[in-house]
């Protein structure tokens, strides 16, 4: 790896205030605009391994498309999103990649987004991964190493898996701690997942109903 600088921070610690909200725009959309994860699916498998398509909601208005493939790769789980979108006059597409192992603990992360206007061309490329107590970061200009200071998730699965486990349940939330660089590259997200709700949908081209979830970052 061509890397220039190394940096080290001493531990990663949780973040106590609520981030940029226009940063976690791009992170949340998937979340918060999708229909739901179908019962089925739910019931029998908390990985929800498959690939999925969502449509990207902004202020209420189709502003894009998001696909989503989870699948079990070497007994890790890898979640793999692309998400498109315009805001703003501006184009955003992002491809991110999550391992973690079968219990939601972390491996690696993998990010590369470009954001476009007529004014410019911005480019985010970040890898981050986790070994024996130590969270590395690789921006392309430098490398930061971490000693963590406490359990994280690279994403939001480990919340989501909780909450399908008590499924039934309308109300039932669960939280963790979550690494995302593009957010945030020095603290953990306090992140919560709630049921908010039963919702149909169109679920491989049958209607199926589906459980409304509901993520919060911060």
């Amino acid at each position: 790896q061509n890397i220039k600088n190394r940096k080290t921070i001493s531990v990663l610690s949780p973040m106590p205030r609520k981030t940029n909200v226009l940063r976690l725009v791009l992170l949340l959309l998937l979340l918060a605009t999708s229909p739901g994860f179908p019962l089925s699916a739910a019931t029998e498998n908390i990985y929800c391994v498959g690939t999925y398509q969502y449509d990207v909601l902004i202020d209420g208005q189709k502003s894009g498309s998001a696909n989503v493939r989870k699948e079990i790769v070497g007994g890790n789980y890898k979640t793999y999103s692309e998400i498109t979108f315009m805001v703003d006059g501006i184009s955003a597409v992002t491809k991110e990649t999550i391992i973690e192992k079968s219990d939601f603990l972390p491996v690696s992360y993998e990010t590369d987004a470009a954001f476009i206007s007529d004014k410019y061309v911005s480019r985010l490329k970040l890898r981050s991964w986790y070994d024996q107590d130590y969270l590395y970061l690789n921006d392309g200009r430098s490398l930061s190493k971490f000693r963590t200071g406490g359990s994280f998730h690279y994403g939001v699965n480990k919340v989501l898996s909780a909450i399908l486990a008590q499924a039934k349940v309308e109300g039932a939330s669960a939280s963790c701690s979550v690494f995302d660089p593009a957010v945030e590259t020095k603290r953990t997200l306090p992140v919560k997942g709630s049921h908010v709700g039963n919702v149909t949908v169109n679920y491989r081209g049958k209607i199926v109903e589906a459980y409304r979830l509901l993520v919060d970052y911060g």
